[in-house]
């Protein structure tokens, strides 16, 4: 199997079918084996129906239920160790980042130039999605000056990873839930891993209602990072005695 990519889902019925149709095309196009592993966690839309219709068309894709929801990171984390390709990653399947990127960012792995590939977004500014601009363009920023670390945007929604060189660092990537994204990121820069962000348009669903509160989420992300900050002095004490000083 040369990639795997997962497809983490929660309350995705309205756009799930279509964008696997989107996937399924892209990938069908190229010379690759892969496979697609859905992990529901415990939607409660009807997104576990469309699931099964998938099953049904798609027999030999994966396809996992969850009993409780675990949070988006540990839902794609227990789908990278499900998967057998060489190449594994994951899309956001509301396809916010579109699918069309995947390719570009797959073989960027496979030639053996990166080990990780990501799409950094390029947000296309107007009055319905500037929050979510400020919050993006602010949160890198804190990443960047706290962190240390030279990545344009770790929240995207779609990264690819050489499977070899991630299973080590998934063991001591603890968030659960949206912080997953930055903690990743930042444990593949700090173990020197080849990183490439390619730039992707991001096209923000007008149908999807907007769940952000610009005060309170840069207030959580400020404090995640700073909490993730002191555990990043422990982890890499002895790596920086050495020389290398990301912090």
């Amino acid at each position: 199997m040369d990639v795997s990519i997962v497809i983490a889902c929660y309350n995705e019925s309205q756009h799930l079918e279509a964008s696997v149709e989107t996937i399924k095309n892209i990938m069908d196009s190229t010379r690759w084996s892969y496979e697609l592993i859905f992990i529901d966690d415990l939607s409660n839309d009807g997104t576990q129906d469309v699931l099964r219709k998938l099953m049904v068309k798609y027999p030999k894709w994966k396809y996992y239920f969850h009993d409780v929801n675990i949070g988006r990171g540990a839902t794609v984390t227990e789908g990278f160790l499900k998967s057998g390709g060489s190449v594994v990653g994951f899309i956001d399947i509301d396809l916010e980042v579109p699918a069309y990127i995947m390719p570009a960012l797959i073989v960027e792995i496979i030639h053996g130039r990166y080990h990780v590939a990501t799409a950094k977004r390029d947000y296309r500014i107007h009055l319905q999605i500037i929050h979510r601009w400020l919050i993006s363009r602010s949160y890198n920023l804190m990443v960047k000056k706290m962190l240390g670390v030279n990545l344009e945007d770790t929240e995207t929604g779609c990264k690819f990873f050489y499977r070899e060189k991630l299973l080590p660092i998934l063991l001591y990537t603890e968030d659960k839930r949206w912080f997953w994204d930055t903690e990743i990121m930042v444990n593949c820069y700090m173990e020197n891993l080849k990183i490439k962000e390619l730039p992707a348009l991001f096209i923000r669903r007008l149908d999807k209602k907007s769940t952000v509160n610009l005060s309170l989420d840069i207030k959580d992300y400020f404090i995640r990072i700073i909490n993730f900050r002191k555990k990043l002095k422990k982890v890499y004490k002895e790596q920086r005695r050495h020389g290398i000083r990301h912090l």
